[in-house]
């Protein structure tokens, strides 16, 4: 996840090390970083679907299971490399570009027995889109780290905000900003969204190149 969650348990597999599991196997976690503990997640129940919701009503506390461990140091995640039973691991960065999730994934890829669950979306030129299609090695820490894990995307999970959610947004101006950018995004959706902002708000929308300079105070 890309807010630096990290979680671990057992998935009932015969070997495999990172992901989803046997069927009816009992899923623990371990998470990090250190900021990051149950007190928050005991805070924010709204994000709960109402399953949950009902088994904490009911005095389960999700967090608080004898299967699930919390990871607290960089010392405690990188002993995970030396940890062979079968586990699942939720870990930053979602598109695979930095921390914690290089030095699993570098230990786990190579193993055909793992499989890596890609949520959310990929973006150009990351590793997780390089896993998502299909590369057979991937560049770690300046090593190529074969691809023999099994590969899963969902998409459906993705934390970044929609067309129709950002024009939502962007409606909410009281007044139309100077100019309106737009950096983030591959070429053909930043061209749609800019056409979109141009045409629906009538507002300056501009796609900047690489270290191009704008006046704004003109």
């Amino acid at each position: 996840m890309d807010g630096g969650e990290e979680r671990k348990g057992s998935t009932g597999r015969s070997g495999g090390d990172e992901f989803p599991g046997g069927r009816g196997a009992e899923l623990g976690a371990l998470r990090g970083p250190p900021q990051v503990d149950e007190a928050e997640d005991r805070e924010h129940q709204e994000d709960h679907n109402l399953e949950a919701g009902q088994l904490e009503a009911g005095g389960l506390r999700l967090f608080a299971q004898p299967n699930v461990h919390f990871d607290r140091s960089v010392e405690q995640s990188k002993a995970l490399n030396d940890a062979h039973f079968p586990m699942v691991i939720i870990s930053a960065s979602g598109m695979v570009t930095g921390g914690r999730i290089l030095h699993h994934l570098a230990h786990r890829l190579p193993d055909s027995r793992s499989a890596v669950l890609l949520v959310g979306y990929q973006a150009e030129g990351t590793g997780g889109r390089a896993l998502q299609e299909g590369t057979k090695y991937l560049r770690i820490h300046g090593e190529e780290v074969p691809v023999r894990a099994r590969i899963i995307e969902v998409p459906q999970l993705s934390a970044h905000a929609g067309k129709s959610e950002l024009h939502r947004w962007l409606s909410g101006f009281q007044a139309p900003p100077r100019q309106t950018f737009l950096v983030h995004g591959e070429p053909t959706g930043l061209k749609a969204m800019c056409d979109a902002v141009t045409n629906q708000f009538h507002w300056r929308a501009t796609i900047p190149e690489y270290q191009q300079s704008f006046d704004l105070s003109a």
